[in-house]
């Protein structure tokens, strides 16, 4: 094991931060009255303030956050000054379950707590501590939940009713916001609603019929993205309501499941398999979780505290940690005469993410040659025109790898090892040779001596891909994700 290991953040959070900044940008660049007095000056600040502070802020967290392991002990630090400790100084370390099936590793020392979350080398910075931290009292990593999971009693949990009914205002707040607003800004000032037929009537003189219908289109279906994305949840809330009577007990013998009149009971020596699927619907985002049993099978959707109810069944049938249980797609999976699979990013879900994108490059572009040619009145300066364009350009370029990507890249396993393919580059890695994988942020790494491949989770079947890797890479230095 090397002397020192030393964990960053990964480069592509320089991404984030550069989006983040860019909207800051694009609100500067909004065509507000100038000078800015009075209330315009309060909303340009706020619209330009907050992402740009948020950028500069995460920005100097990517730059600074670092967490390093040697012989002697351990340093670390945020966006403020280094810390350290020495082995004997080092309390405790542990995995804290997080909802979502996320984790966090903490160590605990004497002068703070540390997390090694989202770092690279994580995994090597695990099995350091884990062999070097010879004073505490744990000798290696272990989930530890914030609450115990022995029972003592009869624990009961049941549907989420005040999520179910909360959905139809959620959804008619967010369907309406929008229309109120622009209700509220013409009753709201004297003359508000002229100058809104005034405004529409400019446009129509200025760029014509064509184009006016074209904006007002695209406005619309801006203002659509928003219902779209809450209604994305309708199947999970679906689900809800035919689950609305369960009543699931987790006692120390076993579970007991009841809906209605049908009822379940099984010891935890009886659970067979557990995992997490997928709610039926157009978009499968929502997740479900089903626990087979010898004397049947049950599942539930949006339980309160569901997260505490799955460590429960975890740690009792002691069957392994959940899984995801994916549904063979035939677009995205297939097999090549020498056995290997194939794993790709052609679905169903990633296809509806890259029509998005290419919907939001297709409206800047159309704005950016309305600004470039003077169509737009409230474009006030070339400023205008040249950051639309900039911002065009960009989007452009990111949708194109984006679709690139999609039909490009492809993982393939074998016998021999890990084949990755890009649209730019090939890369193998033989099993033997790979010394780590780990989860940072959404993507999953894959290193060895000659190289890293990485896929982010919207890869399809990824769950079957990251339980291959574990069981052939024998050689390397942890044994889970």
């Amino acid at each position: 094991m090397e002397s020192e290991i030393i964990g960053r953040l990964p480069r592509y959070n320089w991404l984030l931060v550069f989006f983040v900044a860019g909207i800051g940008l694009m609100g500067a660049s909004c065509p507000f009255p100038r000078p800015l007095t009075g209330a315009d000056f309060w909303i340009w600040s706020a619209i330009v303030a907050f992402p740009l502070g948020l950028a500069l802020a995460y920005g100097l967290l990517v730059c600074r956050q670092c967490v390093v392991v040697n012989e002697t002990g351990l340093r670390w630090r945020g966006i403020g000054r280094w810390k350290s400790a020495t082995w004997p100084q080092v309390r405790d370390f542990y995995i804290r379950p997080l909802p979502q099936g996320k984790r966090n590793f903490v160590v605990e020392t004497e002068l703070g707590k540390l997390t090694l979350d989202n770092l690279q080398r994580r995994a090597l910075l695990q099995e350091a501590i884990e062999q070097r931290a010879k004073w505490t009292q744990v000798q290696e990593w272990k989930e530890r939940p914030r609450q115990s999971l022995e029972l003592t009693a009869p624990e009961v949990f049941e549907a989420n009713r005040g999520e179910v009914r909360f959905y139809p205002w959620m959804v008619a707040l967010v369907t309406l916001l929008m229309p109120l607003q622009v209700f509220a800004g013409a009753i709201g000032k004297p003359g508000g609603m002229t100058r809104i037929i005034t405004s529409i009537t400019q446009q129509w003189t200025q760029l014509g019929p064509l184009w006016t219908v074209a904006f007002g289109l695209l406005l619309l279906v801006m203002c659509a993205l928003y219902p779209a994305i809450v209604l994305a949840t309708g199947p999970r809330i679906r689900a809800m309501k035919e689950r609305m009577e369960q009543r699931i007990t987790a006692s120390p013998e076993g579970l007991i499941w009841q809906d209605g009149t049908r009822e379940i009971r099984a010891r935890w020596d009886e659970v067979t398999s557990y995992y997490v699927d997928t709610v039926p619907g157009w978009v499968t985002l929502s997740a479900r979780c089903v626990v087979e049993t010898r004397r049947g099978d049950f599942d539930w959707v949006g339980v309160k505290n569901g997260v505490r109810l799955m460590n429960l069944v975890k740690h009792h049938a002691a069957l392994g940690p959940w899984k995801r249980k994916e549904p063979v797609k035939r677009e995205a999976f297939e097999v090549s005469t020498s056995g290997a699979h194939v794993f790709t990013y052609r679905t169903r879900e990633v296809r509806a993410l890259m029509l998005l994108m290419t919907f939001m490059a297709l409206a800047c572009c159309i704005s950016a040659f309305v600004n470039a040619v003077g169509w737009n009145p409230r474009a006030n300066t070339k400023a205008d025109a040249i950051f639309g364009i900039g911002l065009a350009v960009f989007c452009v370029i990111g949708c194109l790898w984006a679709w690139l990507q999609y039909w490009r890249f492809e993982i393939r396993t074998d016998v021999s090892g890990l084949h990755a393919q890009s649209w730019c580059r090939k890369n193998f890695l033989a099993w033997p040779q790979v010394r780590e994988y780990e989860i940072n942020d959404g993507f999953f790494v894959v290193r060895a001596m000659n190289g890293t491949i990485r896929f982010y989770g919207l890869l399809d079947r990824v769950e079957e891909l990251k339980g291959e890797i574990q069981e052939r890479s024998i050689n390397s230095l942890n044994r889970n994700w």
